[in-house]
């Protein structure tokens, strides 16, 4: 702490006269570095007491003292003025165990700008002993040089990115942000290599907005995988590529997915759905086994004819299950398939499609599906020409699968990471195509 002599009173006692409370006592405090640099340069920071002798401040430096067995300077804490009563709160709140990560980080920061501020900021290399630099932030802290910077250095994302601080670990923090800066600058290059015409091919904004601004009974074929309505975010595995958001854990941005939030979602985009399809036209919805029924009958209600059976999505792996030993694993997925008026398959084909899953390292939405499933379930109905519409686009596979079958796809996409992610895949089928 900076004193001004002419102001404040330094006290000098014996280190066995200061009492410790349980509170602040450290075990696992280590005092080596402290220790040498009082045996070298002395005591150039007094500890801190009330006027019992308590201590309030400079654990470490009052156990240096005992074991160097000289005596300790001291001040009390009435006279201590702003900063430096604010350099002591500090202090002490980064060594409570109660805070959180967060707070912790925060703290430290602040405390390093506060010292140097008081002192004066010493820069690397410089030959003045005068000045503070983070270095003696650490040493003060009793932790690594390399520690406090990392600390410091996440504090400051922290306050450009208020979500870090929601995560559960300092780990998982720092991982989430490099994920958002890999995210941003692949938005940046993304926006850089799309086309004007790719990017029309994902609109932005939530489905119920925009399909309420497209042309009436223009799309041929709607194919989409919607949210499941089963609270997925609990649930949720995470994957090394995802992008990270506002809601998350450690890598993967979530996305709401409530059991009313589905069936209100449903019942608003369905008319909409209705309205934009061609009144000979084919329809694909993924949903969850529990929904097919509801589907069904909303479906019916505007004007669409439903397949009684839902097609299947074979997994060919052990699904997930949360209790093993009781119920069998669900290794499908179903989808809905309707038509509007009498419009005949290109080809029969069975209500079954065996594709494995995605590895969840090359996923960059949590729900994402393989393209070639996309592509063979598609096949069935696909003619070149035909207008596809899928208005919860995500990374964009159902829209390549279009593409292949050389038909124009339209997606919608409320989420601008996912978008860029759809776009990327996009603009890499068009150069692996060499358009």
């Amino acid at each position: 702490m900076s004193f001004d002599p002419t102001k404040t009173t330094l006290v000098i006692m014996q280190a066995s006269k200061v009492t410790v409370g349980d509170r602040m006592r450290r075990a696992d405090a280590d005092i080596s570095a402290m220790k040498a640099s009082i045996e070298k340069h002395g005591q150039i920071h007094p500890i801190v007491l009330n006027r019992d002798n308590s201590l309030v401040a400079g654990f470490r430096r009052l156990q240096a003292c005992k074991a160097l067995n000289i005596p300790v300077v001291c001040v009390y804490r009435d006279q201590l003025n702003a900063l430096q009563a604010k350099e002591l709160e500090l202090e002490e709140n980064i060594c409570r165990k109660e805070m959180s990560w967060s707070d912790q980080v925060l703290a430290k920061q602040e405390l390093d700008r506060l010292k140097k501020e008081l002192y004066g900021e010493r820069h690397k290399g410089s030959q003045k002993s005068a000045g503070w630099s983070t270095k003696d932030t650490a040493k003060a802290l009793g932790e690594s040089t390399k520690q406090t910077r990392d600390d410091i250095a996440l504090a400051g994302l922290i306050k450009k990115m208020p979500s870090l601080a929601n995560i559960g670990t300092k780990g998982q923090a720092l991982r989430a942000a490099r994920e958002i800066t890999i995210r941003e600058k692949f938005a940046s290059d993304a926006e850089k290599k799309v086309t004007p015409a790719v990017k029309e091919m994902v609109l932005l904004g939530r489905c119920e907005a925009v399909l309420q601004t497209l042309k009436p009974r223009y799309y041929d074929v709607i194919c989409t995988d919607p949210p499941f309505g089963t609270d997925h975010n609990k649930n949720i595995k995470q994957t090394k590529n995802a992008p990270v958001g506002e809601q998350h854990t450690s890598y993967m941005k979530l996305y709401s997915d409530t059991k009313s939030e589905y069936v209100i979602m449903m019942g608003r985009i369905i008319p909409e759905l209705s309205r934009v399809a061609k009144d000979e036209s084919f329809l694909y919805c993924f949903c969850q086994p529990m929904w097919f029924p509801m589907l069904v009958g909303l479906f019916m209600d505007n004007g669409f004819s439903v397949c009684p059976f839902p097609l299947l999505w074979i997994k060919p792996v052990i699904g997930a299950t949360v209790r093993p030993m009781t119920w069998p694993s669900q290794s499908y997925e179903c989808c809905l398939f309707g038509r509007k008026g009498n419009i005949l398959l290109v080809e029969p084909f069975k209500a079954w499609f065996m594709q494995d899953r995605l590895n969840p390292n090359d996923k960059h939405h949590p729900v994402e599906k393989p393209v070639d499933l996309l592509y063979n379930m598609l096949k069935p109905i696909a003619r070149p020409g035909m207008t596809l519409i899928d208005p919860f686009a995500g990374s964009g596979s159902t829209l390549v699968a279009a593409l292949k079958h050389k038909m124009i796809p339209q997606g919608i996409e409320m989420d601008k990471d996912y978008r860029h992610y759809a776009l990327d895949n996009l603009t890499k089928y068009y150069a692996k195509k060499g358009e």
